[in-house]
């Protein structure tokens, strides 16, 4: 017995691969605080620290993260700084960036044993 094998051609799909099916982002360009946008900013922070008293219990650290807000609103450059605020047991964290995808922030941070 002789067995007719013949094949039956398929028409093969070209596959593409995920990366081309997936639809491509478009990047938005990075928009930076102006520097009136800026001062609005740092203006709500310091106003926020004052009303908690901060700048009259810790007058010599305040005065460094004042300088500090002060320079960003200026120059608009990103500042990542950490303040040991002694006797409180908290940390002064300051993260002020140019990029309008953040908002400047301050954050007083508990740590025991400061």
């Amino acid at each position: 017995m002789v067995k007719n094998s013949k094949k039956i051609k398929t028409s093969k799909k070209s596959k593409k691969s995920r990366k081309s099916k997936k639809s491509k982002k478009v990047k938005k360009p990075i928009e930076y605080w102006q520097q009136e946008e800026r001062e609005q900013k740092i203006n709500v922070i310091k106003g926020k620290m004052v009303m908690l008293g901060i700048p009259n219990e810790y007058p010599d650290q305040m005065q460094k993260a004042f300088k500090i807000m002060d320079e960003f609103v200026e120059t608009g450059e990103n500042q990542d700084v950490k303040i040991k605020l002694i006797g409180a047991e908290r940390i002064f964290v300051l993260t002020l960036r140019g990029n309008k995808r953040f908002e400047p922030s301050a954050v007083l941070l508990y740590r025991k044993g400061i």
